[in-house]
């Protein structure tokens, strides 16, 4: 194992209903993963001996999301890595992991130019990339260009965002209006070729349809307390986003047929 790269786990107590399940998959799907990996929490710990304990206590005082940053920090700075894959454990592994194809990308990681690279392209690149055909660049005038999907980090890169207060959403969002500031490339697996391929458990504080679905296919349970999402509405979702990307691509085709915007 190289000793300055990691998998970071980023968790919450509250979401401890996930636990099981994430490792279940993470395990079967990734049984040779080559780094350590450290689990992030506030008071909580997993027994399992694969996963190293990060206990990183909250302020009472404080708002989970006011103090997201100043965790997140500590958290970085206590294990004291200089490259990490940072996951949530409600992104549940629905496919192998290449191994082989992971540590490619930490090399490329290693090299001055580069400063992150998405794992899962949520959003996907829109711009190719001649070095690596399974990879695209992110523009840095893209909304989301910096995001808190599954990625492998630089950290100088990722604590430079670290803006003190930020929650993650804000992380994202101030982030992508600042990346523009960073030299280095940010980098995306494609649209069709995943390297962590993953199904999102929990949006607003609600399981998604077809997150449980898949769970219960891998035979895996869960206890909650929390919504869970319906079939109508899971459609009406799926439907929605389909809708927006449709009109997405009429826009660019009218762009192109008329020779680009002017």
């Amino acid at each position: 194992m190289r000793s300055d790269t990691v998998v970071l786990i980023a968790a919450r107590d509250s979401y401890s209903e996930t636990w099981d399940a994430f490792f279940s998959l993470f395990f079967k799907y990734w049984p040779d993963c080559p780094y350590p990996v450290y689990l992030f929490t506030e008071k909580m710990v997993f027994n399992d001996q694969r996963i190293l304990p990060l206990v990183i206590p909250d302020d009472p005082n404080k708002a989970w999301g006011k103090q997201w940053e100043e965790r997140i920090k500590k958290a970085i700075c206590q294990i004291n890595t200089d490259y990490f894959i940072l996951l949530h454990t409600d992104y549940f592994f629905s496919k192998p992991i290449d191994t082989a194809r992971i540590m490619k990308m930490e090399n490329l990681l290693r090299r001055d130019d580069i400063g992150y690279i998405r794992l899962c392209p949520v959003p996907p690149p829109k711009i190719s990339w001649s070095e690596d055909q399974t990879l695209g660049v992110l523009a840095k005038t893209d909304a989301y260009s910096v995001s808190l999907q599954a990625g492998f980090w630089k950290r100088k890169i990722f604590e430079y965002f670290l803006i003190p207060g930020l929650h993650p959403g804000e992380f994202e969002v101030e982030g992508s209006k600042n990346s523009f500031k960073i030299k280095e490339l940010f980098l995306s697996a494609k649209k069709r070729s995943p390297a962590i391929p993953y199904i999102h458990g929990i949006s607003k504080n609600t399981w998604l349809y077809d997150a449980v679905k898949f769970l219960k296919r891998e035979g895996l349970k869960i206890e909650t307390a929390r919504k869970i999402e319906s079939l109508p509405t899971y459609l009406s979702r799926v439907l929605y986003i389909n809708m927006l990307k449709y009109r997405l691509k009429l826009i660019l085709e009218r762009i192109t047929s008329q020779g680009g915007l002017r």
